[in-house]
């Protein structure tokens, strides 16, 4: 389980977050030892699974900002859009409820210099139903500034009226905020950045043996002793700026089993607060097949699988690569190759089409029978819920003594605004 797990090596960098937090917006931390499969189910939820606050503008037909008045060069679509990329400052989104309130922005340009409309023009208005009145919020507690410029986002530029013979320029908006995750939109991802790499073997002897086997193979050099010192010098310097990256921590099987994470928010929550959502979010993507051995969920059909291959299909609708990797890694690691009961011989999955919620797990049971199929996958969830949960409160024990005594500061080259974060953030979603 996961009682041997680690967290270590906690850094925090860059600019302060833009709620007033003392974190910072960029963290690193070490975790070990940890399936390659469970870092990679880690860092997809913590892209896509993490609930977070903030404005539905596709499709256009069901979005939640509606343009009452737009006199600017900025199509509405365009205008929705930069809307959506702008974060919301909510760090609890169970606790906040979307029907009560509203955010309105009106501007007009009457003078004559050009005007800059920004999140801060917003009116945040709280609503009762019970004693049916408004509440004006402060609209900074909601789109606080960038730290560094100190500014709000930018969403357009209203110019003043050149010809007196043509409108003046004016944005008058009302939207909904939603609650909602990076799976469904990547503008709701809590992080900037989440990635992870293999902690570097530092055994001399392994990266000699890696450095000669590079020079022969790559670099049709078997014998660097016949290599001029100029050039030698050369080929490590390149050997060590990327290729040596092969050389990592590895079990007994020859896979990697330590890694570093590296993490940046968008400026609301906290490296922290992120990673226990994200194992929370790895926990709960399991826990609803814990009882697959009595009764199937709703969203899992099952049936004998097609065509000449033996065992069962088990389809499950919204769901995607990340369970089934999960399952499939742990089904071969301990009913397949290990000595968990019941026996199977097979364990694999497909997603047929990666633009449908569907996920196929087929599985086969040594004895032939549909309830072995079913208990080991129901096995295999009980074990991963167990172990995510475990992850969770080795999290939360960690961060807060690291934080006070281990705290370094990041190169300043590595801060960066907010404008910056969102620009990165809106060419990741094009893509």
């Amino acid at each position: 389980m996961a009682s041997d797990l680690l967290f270590t090596d906690y850094v925090e960098g860059g600019p302060a977050l833009m709620t007033g937090s003392t974190n910072k917006i960029q963290a690193s931390f070490r975790v070990s030892p940890i399936h390659v499969t469970v870092a990679n189910t880690l860092r997809r939820q913590i892209l896509a699974a993490i609930p977070t606050v903030g404005f539905k503008t596709e499709p256009p037909e069901a979005s939640d900002v509606f343009i009452e008045a737009n006199t600017t060069p900025l199509v509405n679509e365009m205008l929705m859009h930069r809307i959506g990329m702008i974060p919301i400052a909510v760090i609890d989104p169970t606790k906040f409820e979307v029907d009560e309130y509203e955010f309105r922005l009106a501007v007009e340009n009457v003078g004559k210099t050009p005007v800059n409309v920004t999140a801060s023009d917003f009116v945040v208005v709280k609503r009762s139903v019970e004693e049916a009145k408004e509440e004006i919020l402060p609209t900074m507690n909601f789109f606080p500034v960038d730290p560094i410029t100190k500014e709000n986002a930018l969403i357009t530029v209203l110019r003043p009226q050149y010809n007196m013979d043509s409108p003046t320029e004016k944005l008058v908006i009302r939207a909904k905020a939603s609650v909602a995750t990076g799976r469904q939109n990547m503008r709701y991802s809590s992080v900037a950045q989440c990635s992870y790499e293999y902690t570097t073997d530092k055994n001399p002897k392994r990266q000699t043996d890696m450095f000669q086997r590079w020079m022969a193979t790559s670099k049709k050099v078997p014998d660097p002793a016949a290599v001029a010192p100029e050039r030698l010098q050369e080929l490590r310097r390149e050997f060590e700026t990327l290729e040596i990256q092969r050389c990592y921590l590895q079990n007994e099987k020859g896979e990697p089993y330590d890694f570093i994470f590296h993490i940046e928010s968008v400026g609301i929550l906290s490296v922290p607060t992120i990673i226990e959502r994200g194992l929370k979010a790895c926990e709960d993507i399991v826990t609803p097949y814990t009882t697959l051995d009595v009764d199937l969920t709703p969203n899992i059909t099952m049936a004998k699988a097609a065509r000449r291959m033996e065992g069962f299909e088990l389809v499950f609708q919204n769901e995607e690569h990340t369970l089934g990797n999960l399952l499939q890694t742990f089904l071969v690691e301990r009913h397949v190759e290990g000595e968990e009961q019941p026996r199977l011989s097979y364990a694999a999955y497909k997603v047929p089409h990666p633009l449908r919620q569907e996920m196929v797990l087929v599985v086969s049971a040594v004895d032939g029978e549909e309830a072995s199929v079913r208990k080991a996958v129901a096995n295999v969830c009980i074990y991963l819920k167990q172990y995510f949960n475990e992850a969770m409160v080795k999290w939360q024990g960690t961060p807060k003594g690291l934080l006070e005594e281990q705290v370094q500061e990041l190169p300043p080259a590595q801060e960066q605004p907010v404008a910056a974060r969102t620009k990165r953030a809106a060419a990741t979603k094009k893509k």
